[in-house]
């Protein structure tokens, strides 16, 4: 039975990865494939997730917002903003839930950042409202956007190559948390009760030259609950990855990558390396086991995703002591994830994590039709297709949802019966639960270890199988 078991397993996972342009294999063995969900964006910029198994993606060029369903790669546009410059995208922590609420940033053509927010009707995005406009931004340099679990949200500012970065009287080359009604957090560092409307309540971080990502640990991590990351492009090199501390200054207009005088109050980066940074996300899933408790970095120069490894008190470990100063990450083939053929340089604009593990990028590939892309990586070993919330099966049953964290809810009518069995099988043949085959039966799976098993169902002649991931 067991080598049947495999058999039908290695069927299942072999029909997930059919669509793979290419797959890695890391140290520890571990499979990653990497494919295509969707070519039909044009210049995909910022990424966001919604909890009905849909991705949202900012259109940088044409100003549009899209909704990709992760299961088929399906595109609806759902916005069309003239002029384009559409930048970052965040969704109201209550979306799916009374507050279908859409944030973006965009760049004006005279030199301005403007964040506004949406409400999706189902179809549409509409009555788009200011929240914040910002001037004297480059054009090319547009905001991303992270909310937080506290209900605030991140900001990040660029600004042009001046002091300004340093006067927290101005928000350019900073990282704002703003309100969800895009007003200053009354617990910034420099929000003054006595003047709420002033730049400095907005400022979180200053002495920024180009952020382009922050991300956020999960507040129910056991060492670093809520730390905030980011990711900023130097000049010409000492790109950063950074932990943000309140009120601090990250050393630009006069300082970039390592502090290099004893008297320098900058804050120092965790790590500096020369692939020029455009995003950063968070990834601690079981998916992708030697990924477990890092930082995953997008890169504009054709090099795909830089992955920083980090310990409990929240440095990068694969970083190289012996130079202190600039590109001491060190990138062997574990960490530094290639997304397939280049066509030409690619440049990464955005990395998230879903919930499941999978790790999904905007691609844009310059001066090459057609070929920008939204791409996904996941372990053919842990996931299966994404599906609908049941999972047909050839043998007359379904079953879901998959994947499934607390329960699962397999429905037989055409073929349960007296004789009939159900059983839970892991990948060693092992049996976890059995019971009578009910026409609906349910299975409580919240103490299963994350992975992949199967569905058993038998009467001593016939046997029908599925497969779903915990």
């Amino acid at each position: 039975m067991v080598s049947r078991i495999l058999a039908v397993v290695f069927l299942v996972l072999t029909a997930a990865s059919l669509q793979a342009q290419h797959s890695v294999r890391l140290s520890d063995g571990t499979t990653l494939n990497i494919s295509t969900l969707t070519t039909s964006i044009g210049r995909p910029q910022a990424l966001a997730l919604d909890a009905s198994n849909n991705l949202w993606i900012t259109e940088r060029e044409r100003g549009g917002v899209a909704i990709v369903d992760r299961a088929r790669g399906t595109v609806r546009r759902v916005l069309m903003i003239p002029g384009g410059n559409l930048f970052g995208i965040a969704l109201h922590p209550d979306f799916d839930h009374g507050s279908p609420f859409v944030f973006t940033t965009r760049t004006t053509s005279s030199g301005g950042l403007i964040l506004e927010r949406y409400r999706y009707d189902g179809v549409f995005l509409v009555e788009g409202t200011p929240l914040l406009t910002i001037p004297d931004v480059p054009v090319s340099m547009g905001g991303s956007l992270r909310v937080l679990p506290d209900r605030t949200m991140m900001l990040t500012v660029a600004s042009f190559d001046t002091p300004t970065p340093s006067d927290i009287h101005t928000l350019n080359g900073k990282i704002l948390r703003l309100t969800l009604d895009g007003r200053p957090v009354t617990s910034n560092p420099y929000y003054d009760a006595r003047n709420p409307a002033a730049s400095a309540g907005y400022i979180y971080t200053f002495g920024h030259r180009n952020p382009l990502g922050t991300c956020f640990v999960p507040t129910s991590d056991e060492h670093l609950p809520m730390a905030l990351y980011a990711v900023e492009c130097g000049a010409r090199a000492y790109d950063e990855i950074n932990m943000l501390q309140a009120g601090r200054h990250y050393g630009w207009f006069g300082q970039e990558g390592y502090c290099r005088t004893p008297v320098d109050t900058s804050v120092c980066p965790l790590v500096t390396f020369d692939d020029s940074p455009s995003a950063i996300t968070w990834y601690d899933s079981p998916a992708i086991p030697s990924f477990r408790r890092s930082l995953i970095v997008g890169t504009q120069l054709g090099r795909g995703l830089a992955v920083a490894k980090v310990t409990t008190s929240g440095d990068v470990v694969n970083r190289d002591e012996t130079k202190p100063a600039d590109n001491n990450m060190i990138l062997d083939d574990d960490h530094l994830i290639g997304l397939g053929p280049a066509r030409g340089v690619e440049r990464v604009r955005d990395v998230i994590t879903s919930p499941e593990g999978r790790i999904y990028v905007a691609v844009q590939v310059p001066g090459t039709a057609n070929a920008d892309r939204i791409v996904v990586i996941e372990n053919p070993a842990y996931h299966i297709p994404l599906g609908v919330d049941d999972q047909p099966n050839v043998g007359g049953f379904t079953y879901g949802p998959n994947p499934a964290t607390t329960s699962l809810t397999i429905h037989a009518e055409a073929i349960a019966s007296e004789g009939w069995t159900i059983r839970v099988v892991d990948l060693m043949g092992r049996t976890l639960d059995t019971r009578p085959l009910e026409p609906s039966t349910t299975f409580d799976v919240s103490s299963l270890a994350h992975g992949t098993y199967m569905l058993v169902l038998s009467n001593g002649t016939l046997t029908h199988t599925g497969a779903f991931v915990r």
